[in-house]
C-alpha cells in the first residue's frame, strides 16, 4: 500500500491502494511530525520539487534516513542542482542530485520508500502526471508527503501588485497564476486518481518574517 500525506500551509498523508492506514486529518509537508518520521524509517527517499526549498528538505531527509540509506533530489534548474552539489555532504544517507522533471522521474518503478514534495506541486504544468510518477517510483507500502500553500498569501499578493505597478499586468497575472495552489478537494481528487489511499489533508498556519525593502 502507498500512503499520502498532504499538508497545506496556512497542508496531506496517503497509503497505496492495497491497504489501509489510519491517518490524521489536515493539509502541510510532513514537517517535524510526519516528514521526520517518514525519513527516519526509510532507506530510500526521493525529494521532488523546486530545489530552492528542496535543498533544506532533501538534506534534512538525508540526516534522518536510516543508516546506509539513499536520498535523491531533483530539479529542472541546473543552477540550483549545481548549488546543491556544492554543499558539504550530510551524515547518514548519501544524496543523489539529478537535473530532471517531476513529470518524467529518472528512476525505476518501486524505487523509493518515501517521496517528499514541498511547495512544488502547484508549479508543475501537469499535476496529475507528476503524482502518477511519484506513485510509480514508490515501493509497496511507501509514503508520499507533500505541501502546498493554502492560498497566494500576503507576500505573493504584494509581489503581484508590485509587478503590476512597475512592470505590467500580464507579468503580474502570470506570476500569481503560478502560485495558485489546488484546493483541498482538488488535491484529494488528484492524489486518489494517482492511486493513493488513506489520504490525510491538514492545514497548518505559520508566521513568516520578511526583511524590509526600501525602494530608491
Amino acid at each position: 500500500m502507498k500512503h499520502c500525506f498532504i499538508y497545506r500551509n496556512d497542508s496531506f498523508h496517503a497509503t497505496d491502494t492495497e491497504g489501509s492506514r489510519q491517518g490524521e486529518s489536515g493539509r502541510r509537508l510532513g514537517g517535524d511530525r510526519n516528514g521526520g518520521a517518514v525519513a527516519a524509517s526509510a532507506r530510500a527517499v526521493g525529494e521532488f520539487q523546486r530545489a530552492d526549498g528542496g535543498l533544506v528538505v532533501t538534506r534534512a531527509a538525508a540526516e534522518r534516513a536510516a543508516a546506509g540509506g539513499h536520498v535523491a533530489g531533483i530539479d529542472l534548474n541546473p543552477g540550483m542542482i549545481a548549488v546543491a552539489r556544492s554543499l558539504p555532504p550530510v551524515a547518514c544517507a548519501a544524496i543523489e542530485w539529478r537535473e530532471a522533471s517531476a513529470l518524467a522521474l529518472p528512476f525505476q518503478d518501486s524505487h523509493f520508500d518515501v517521496v517528499l514534495c514541498q511547495q512544488g506541486l502547484q508549479f508543475f504544468p501537469d499535476k496529475a502526471l507528476a503524482l502518477r510518477e511519484m506513485r510509480r517510483v514508490l515501493r509497496r507500502g511507501g509514503r508520499l508527503a507533500l505541501s502546498v500553500w493554502n492560498n497566494a498569501g500576503l507576500y505573493n499578493t504584494a509581489v503581484g501588485k508590485a509587478l503590476s505597478s512597475y512592470l505590467s499586468q500580464d507579468v503580474a497575472v502570470r506570476f500569481c497564476a503560478s502560485r495558485r495552489a489546488p484546493s483541498g478537494e482538488e488535491l484529494q481528487r488528484l492524489v486518489t486518481e494517482a492511486g493513493f489511499a488513506a489520504i490525510d489533508l491538514r492545514i497548518e498556519r505559520m508566521t513568516i518574517h520578511l526583511p524590509l525593502v526600501f525602494l530608491a
